[in-house]
């Protein structure tokens, strides 16, 4: 190029190298824009690693404590059974025990019973042995008077119940041979109980028939009648 050409190429020349400068700096501003979009997306990354870290690690920690959660559960679930079958066998040993003390109640029970019929079998024959001892000594001996069931002895004083006709001893109710020639009417305890009836004395008359009457009637020897 001449000396002539470059005055007016020397804009042109300028305007290239402006050009050239711009698409350089545009090229740097690109690239750094670039790499400022990578290093965005290695950040953006490294974030996202680090979520999805804490997110397994969350997961993790959940199944952790689910299996914790299942592993105390079923310990307690077996404790439970465990008490349960405790409470079972302790119920099963007590109704065990409470039957037990029941049949030795019921055993004892009819022991006693056994016994007590014993005892009353032993005490009837006991009394009918006596009775029968009783009935022998007074068919040995003969009929029996008054309360004391002995039998006639003529030197005693008797005396009969005008009611029931039974004999009595003047000792054993109390009345001797005068106070019975003062009769009138004798009633023995049992008669006069059972009738309300009483005994009846003399007025006190010598003339009375029946005062007169009442030493023969009471006599002992009128036992023989």
């Amino acid at each position: 190029v001449d000396a002539l050409e470059r005055p007016r190429l020397r804009p042109l020349l300028e305007a290239s190298l402006e050009w050239q400068r711009q698409e350089k700096a545009a090229r740097r501003r690109a690239l750094l824009n670039d790499q400022a979009s990578r290093s965005e997306l290695k950040q953006l990354a490294r974030e996202q690693r680090e979520v999805y870290k804490l997110v397994e690690s969350l997961v993790k920690r959940t199944e952790r404590q689910a299996e914790k959660d299942a592993r105390q559960e079923a310990k307690q679930a077996a404790r439970r059974a465990s008490l349960a079958v405790v409470a079972a066998q302790k119920e099963e040993s007590r109704q065990a025990k409470l039957a037990l003390a029941a049949e030795r109640r019921a055993e004892e029970q009819r022991k006693r019973e056994e016994r007590e019929e014993e005892r009353r079998c032993a005490e009837v024959r006991r009394c009918v042995e006596r009775l029968v001892k009783q009935l022998e000594r007074e068919a040995e001996q003969g009929e029996l008077y008054c309360i004391c069931r002995k039998p006639y002895n003529p030197t005693w004083f008797y005396i009969s119940c005008d009611t029931c006709g039974d004999w009595f001893h003047g000792k054993c109710v109390g009345i001797n041979a005068k106070q019975g020639s003062r009769i009138v009417e004798y009633v023995c305890d049992a008669c006069s109980r059972t009738t309300g009836r009483t005994t009846r004395w003399v007025s006190g008359a010598a003339g009375d028939p029946a005062a007169a009457a009442a030493p023969s009637r009471h006599s002992g020897r009128e036992i023989k009648r």
